[in-house]
């Protein structure tokens, strides 16, 4: 695997046109987990959901998490900006969402992307300087944008503190 939590998480796939699939095979080194959309809307590429996150031991807010979150999508692709930006939640269960664009070109096909960004943050209680940020990336194509944001929305519903299965693949919804 990429990248581990230091928590364990448990989730659902949104339906099953989502297969999980090794983020290192397909080139994604900061994410611990990776599922393709297998049947998908409108242009060839392929809708994917990305989880990451770790252990956050600075005083950074969740705007600037956010902020870190673009960088690592600027780094990929061209012409970034951020859409739009909210944050929701508690100061112990902080929130943020955030929609980016940007342009990638892969095999010189140019492709007009959008990622919403969830970051879920969960504070340590024997030490509040201490939390997890966990962040789920849901990259589309502009045009397939709106029609997956749902799906996005029922995979980030099912995220909760939990064993995964041994597989390593999405827990049951416990």
């Amino acid at each position: 695997m990429s990248e581990t939590l230091p928590v364990p998480i448990s989730f659902r796939l949104p339906n099953e046109h989502w297969r999980p699939a090794d983020p290192e095979a397909l080139g994604v080194t900061n994410a611990f987990f990776l599922a393709v959309r297998q049947e998908h809307e409108g242009d060839d590429y392929a809708p994917t959901l990305t989880v990451s996150g770790g252990l956050r031991e600075d005083a950074a807010t969740m705007d600037e998490i956010g902020d870190e979150a673009v960088d690592v999508f600027a780094s990929q692709a061209t012409d970034v900006e951020l859409v739009k930006r909210r944050e929701y939640g508690s100061v112990a269960a902080p929130g943020l969402l955030q929609v980016v664009g940007g342009t990638l070109t892969d095999r010189e096909r140019r492709y007009d992307l959008r990622q919403a960004h969830v970051l879920l943050g969960m504070a340590d209680v024997a030490d509040p300087r201490r939390r997890v940020v966990v962040k789920v990336v849901l990259s589309t194509t502009y045009r397939q944008f709106e029609t997956y944001l749902p799906e996005l929305q029922d995979f980030v519903a099912s995220i909760h503190p939990g064993q995964p299965t041994p597989d390593g693949g999405p827990a049951a919804e416990a």
